[in-house]
């Protein structure tokens, strides 16, 4: 269900936003096609290596692309069975949610990178770093026929026990 809302989400700009999205053109909507746009996204699982839940404290994500274009948010855990207040940065592209009390958080990234450096830190700590380069399914919400494609990824990192 957490999956389901978080896709639905979508992105908060528009379609190009972190990569794959100048396919739409300017020459107007072909006959019978809707108008639906495209909110690309990237949902990355993010998990304890001992699958302990994450602990209370300051979190930093930080993204950065193959253009070297760099991205962050931050956010604070009070509890590990609450959810993460996220209150500096790029948080018009980058989203976390803390699934409570497990080892698992959710990263929701508005575009879709052909590859992504992601790092995680924890108290000023890396706790975990990895290149990420998914696969993304198509999807054309106005039609076979018609544009826009969007793109909607997932993959998953796993960061050190501390």
């Amino acid at each position: 269900m957490l999956i389901i809302a978080m896709v639905t989400m979508g992105a908060a700009g528009p379609c190009d936003i972190l990569g794959m999205g100048g396919e739409e053109s300017d020459s107007g909507v072909p006959e019978g096609c809707g108008e639906i746009l495209c909110d690309h996204q990237l949902l990355v699982e993010v998990l304890r290596a001992d699958n302990e839940a994450f602990w209370a404290g300051s979190y930093r994500f930080m993204l950065e692309t193959p253009d070297t274009e760099q991205y962050f948010i931050e956010c604070y855990l009070s509890h590990p069975e609450e959810g993460f207040e996220c209150s500096m940065g790029d948080l018009d592209l980058i989203d976390a949610v803390n699934d409570p009390g497990t080892g698992k958080i959710w990263l929701v990234i508005a575009g879709a990178p052909a590859s992504v450096l992601v790092t995680l830190e924890h108290d000023g700590w890396v706790i975990g770093e990895r290149v990420l380069a998914p696969e993304y399914e198509e999807n054309k919400p106005n039609g076979d026929e018609c544009p826009p494609v969007c793109y909607v990824g997932e993959d998953s990192m796993a960061v050190e026990s501390w």
